[in-house]
């Protein structure tokens, strides 16, 4: 037994690494019309790892400003590397790459609407990230 579930963790941690060379070699790749010493693939990087953020979020923890994470953001944009959700007032920004979108199990379908213990176990998540991003050591 535990061959078998050690096998499936290396399998799963192969995943991930492969996910994250790919993730890297996409975020790094050069765009028209970016600056090579261009922030923006730091946003995918905070996107992978946190998920979904608010662009305020990503202003704090890049030290940039409201106008600068817009054009970072729309660099992306243009590629179809953002995809945008809204969740009970919050405008969320997520990672969409091809190697996000192979790997990952989508979740079924449905029309049903969230609790509000699970919004605000969502919001309660989001405040905590928030601080996370504010803490000094992020901002040096």
């Amino acid at each position: 037994m535990q061959p078998q579930a050690m096998r499936e963790v290396m399998e799963r941690m192969t995943e991930w690494l492969t996910d994250a060379a790919r993730l890297a070699a996409f975020a790094h790749q050069p765009v028209h019309g970016r600056r090579a010493n261009s922030r923006a693939p730091t946003i995918m990087e905070l996107l992978a790892g946190f998920g979904p953020l608010r662009s305020r979020q990503m202003e704090t923890a890049l030290g940039a400003t409201r106008v600068g994470v817009a054009g970072m953001i729309a660099s992306w944009d243009t590629v179809g590397a953002i995809s945008r959700t809204t969740i009970s007032g919050s405008h969320l920004l997520s990672l969409r790459t091809p190697a996000t979108e192979t790997t990952q199990d989508a979740p079924p379908h449905s029309d049903a609407a969230f609790s509000a213990e699970a919004l605000d176990d969502y919001n309660a998540s989001l405040e905590a990230i928030d601080r996370l991003l504010s803490q000094r050591h992020f901002r040096d």
